[in-house]
């Protein structure tokens, strides 16, 4: 790894060092990580999938960081409710249903956001060019693309907005 590529690496560690300091003392929302997992058949059965906790992350938009400074990008989202209404008009809401099944099956409690299918990033991994999900390398560090077609934005300025939102966030926006 030549130095320009450590400096980068380094800077988006203290980047996201400075993320969780300032979000745990800002006391910010929460979300949970989980993963939907299918348990071994048992003498060949197959048993019902079963949601995972996977721990606590902050949601920054295009990313999950969590309290050691684990980046995910962000995947599906559900808010675990009572799944009442069995009629549904499409397949997207059908599964969001049964993700709110499995969190009522969990102990989830109502209300509480999971955050499923979040990818792991590892900043070690990444390469010149390449991305790692919303995160690429380029000549000047580590940026963001926080949502398809949009430019690449440096990691350490987007955390600052982020973290900034999520921390204070602006009146009457907190359900």
């Amino acid at each position: 790894m030549d130095d320009s590529v450590s400096t980068a690496i380094s800077d988006a560690r203290a980047a996201l060092a400075l993320a969780v300091e300032r979000l745990a003392a800002a006391g910010a929302r929460t979300e949970l990580r989980a993963e939907i997992v299918e348990p071994r058949r048992v003498l060949g059965v197959r048993r019902a999938p079963q949601l995972q906790e996977r721990g606590r992350v902050w949601r920054l938009g295009a990313l999950l960081l969590d309290e050691h400074g684990g980046l995910f990008a962000t995947g599906a989202s559900v808010r675990a409710a009572d799944p009442k209404h069995s009629a549904l008009q499409s397949s997207v809401a059908h599964d969001r249903r049964e993700v709110k099944v499995l969190a009522r099956a969990a102990g989830i409690p109502d209300g509480e956001t999971v955050d499923l299918d979040a990818l792991p990033l590892h900043l070690d991994e990444l390469a010149p060019g390449a991305a790692q999900g919303p995160l690429v390398l380029a000549d000047d560090g580590v940026r963001v693309v926080w949502a398809p077609g949009a430019a690449a934005v440096p990691l350490a300025a987007y955390l600052e907005e982020r973290v900034e939102l999520l921390a204070h966030p602006p009146r009457g926006s907190v359900d």
